[in-house]
């Protein structure tokens, strides 16, 4: 075991120092983040695609998730309608 120690070791690469990943902060109420997301399921016995909008409080990371049929202008101005009423209940 030893042998194959000492004939690895050179050639193993060596690990590089790598930055620790700096957090943009908010104070709470300034900053939320929503991405949406689709799963295929079965809704009723029919298949059908779940377009889902994930909000998260950028200070709290606390998130809101609210699923719909589609991911247009309507319906991204309602994810983040409710999202912000979800929040202010916060």
């Amino acid at each position: 075991m030893s042998i194959i120690r000492d004939y690895v070791r050179p050639r193993r690469a060596l690990p590089t120092k790598s930055r620790a990943t700096v957090r943009f902060e908010t104070v709470p109420g300034r900053q939320l983040q929503t991405d949406w997301g689709v799963q295929r399921t079965m809704i009723a016995g029919q298949a059908a695609e779940v377009h889902f909008a994930v909000s998260t409080l950028s200070y709290s990371r606390r998130f809101h998730f609210w699923g719909t049929d589609s991911e247009d202008a309507e319906h991204t101005y309602d994810a983040l309608v409710r999202a912000f009423e979800w929040a202010a209940m916060r």
